[in-house]
């Protein structure tokens, strides 16, 4: 127990589990009791959100497995299918010749500690639902998403989410990032495994970096609230006012079929909210993309470069897709970007203490 306390990254990352629990509670406590804001929904909603993320990686993964499993099967067992012929044994193998057994007993146990490491993040995520559900409820009175559009025009001369949702984009490349919005939050799940199997050293920092992004975001969800462009402006749902150069723009927003097709979908997901998720600056999908981009290239970089298209493609679809204001992308960016200075200060420290 000493040890697990003298950790910094254990420190860290159990500490903002622990601080979000202090914000829930407290946050609860002066909101109307610890069931204020559960009836709006909202918490199923982000449940089978990150439900639906995780399906979505998982069709891809099971058809790359697939085919890199052939792969895997043919080449490391060409010298045993040869072999079959001269008379020898075939001995199943992994490429390097380790045992198809050796490879299994490895993957299970590295799944399990990956599983162990991982489980603040996912009891996190959990506390974070919760406590977005209350603050729905209250900053729906006092919404932001004026002043923050206010600030595009001034700095860009126009409104993200018209101006770059509004290109015709290739039906594939619309897809694409329609796709690879949804599946961020799988996808970083997915790449605390492949951290775990391929440098299962740095998963813990990973999950610290994590950990301490979601602590920052949620202060900043409750100070600058804000409703997505679309719920805001182009659904309007709240039926709030706007001014007339915002309602021409919404008015010449027309984006291609297949964002149009997930602005529909969305609707339809958001249709049974009492209060509609007001945190979107900064941008969660924006860090999670930093995340797993620094830890996937430090664990092998070919993996960072395979993982590249996708995070850029949700990256960008923030604010294409209407679900984020452009100025929310950089706060979340830097806010990934200090997680992962933290964490790594921490973590050299650490590994010098323990050299030491």
């Amino acid at each position: 127990m000493k040890a697990f306390l003298k950790d910094r990254l254990n420190l860290l990352t159990y500490g903002s589990v622990a601080a979000l629990l202090f914000f829930f509670v407290v946050f609860s406590a002066t909101h109307g009791g610890f069931g204020a804001g559960l009836s709006s929904g909202s918490t199923r909603f982000y449940v089978e959100t990150m439900g639906r993320s995780l399906a979505y990686i998982a069709v891809v993964a099971i058809d790359f497995a697939a085919i890199f499993l052939a792969f895997l099967a043919i080449v490391s067992n060409l010298k045993n299918f040869i072999g079959l012929f001269k008379g020898r044994r075939y001995v199943p193998t992994m490429l390097g010749g380790t045992s198809l057994k050796a490879t299994c007993r490895n993957g299970a146990k590295t799944l399990w500690r990956a599983i162990v490491v991982v489980a603040p993040a996912i009891v996190l995520m959990i506390v974070m639902s919760l406590v977005l559900d209350g603050m729905n409820v209250v900053d729906k009175a006092r919404l932001l998403d004026v002043r923050i559009l206010g600030l595009e025009q001034s700095f860009l001369g126009g409104y993200g989410f018209t101006v770059f949702g509004s290109v015709h984009y290739p039906t594939w490349l619309a897809r694409f990032i329609v796709w690879s919005f949804e599946s961020m939050s799988g996808l970083l799940l997915v790449a605390a495994f492949i951290v775990a199997y391929v440098r299962e050293e740095i998963l813990r920092e990973l999950v610290a970096s994590f950990c301490f992004c979601m602590i920052l975001m949620v202060p900043a969800w409750f100070l600058f609230p804000a409703l997505s462009p679309q719920d805001r402006f182009v659904d309007n749902i709240y039926h709030l006012p706007e001014t007339a150069m915002i309602a021409a723009a919404v008015s010449q927003y027309h984006p291609v079929a297949p964002i149009a097709d997930f602005l529909t979908s969305v609707r339809a997901e958001k249709s049974g909210l009492a209060d509609l998720p007001t945190s979107t600056l900064p941008s969660a999908h924006a860090a999670w993309a930093v995340l797993v981009g620094y830890y996937l290239f430090r664990a092998r970089r070919w993996l960072g470069w395979i993982a590249l298209p996708i995070l850029i493609a949700s990256t960008a679809g923030t604010v294409i897709l209407a679900q984020h204001y452009v100025f929310d992308v950089p706060v979340g960016i830097l806010i990934a970007a200090f997680a992962i200075f933290l964490v790594s200060t921490v973590a050299k420290k650490e590994t010098e203490n323990v050299i030491g």
